[in-house]
């Protein structure tokens, strides 16, 4: 029942941990420790909104409607921007983002799918 409760304030609290086990050994804890508010708004906002945020005057060959200014929008896309971003470093083009922000990132993105 505690695990359940700490799976499902993950994403809403900023000291909420979860296990990313999938009964293959021991559990790892991941502690998430960053919200959208708190962080991860920050973090779309300065490395992917000058192309994906509908108000961009600019986009620089992004697609029409891929998108990130709300986490549901981010939500949507997470399966490709966890690949272009963290898997592929294809994105964003030109690279720049601190390694410390690309782990950050990816433990968001585990909060995020623990989510119901």
């Amino acid at each position: 029942m505690i695990i359940l409760l700490s799976l499902l304030a993950c994403g809403d609290h900023e000291t909420a941990e979860s296990t990313t086990d999938q009964d293959t050994g021991p559990a790892e804890t991941v502690r998430c420790d960053a919200s959208w508010d708190a962080w991860a708004s920050g973090f779309f906002t300065t490395y992917c909104g000058a192309c994906h945020s509908q108000s961009s005057p600019d986009r620089y060959g992004a697609p029409d409607g891929i998108d990130f200014d709300t986490i549901e929008m981010v939500q949507a896309w997470s399966g490709r921007i966890h690949e272009r971003v963290l898997i592929d470093e294809t994105m964003p083009m030109g690279g720049g983002v601190p390694s410390d922000a690309l782990d950050r990132l990816a433990v968001w993105m585990d909060c995020q799918a623990v989510q119901p």
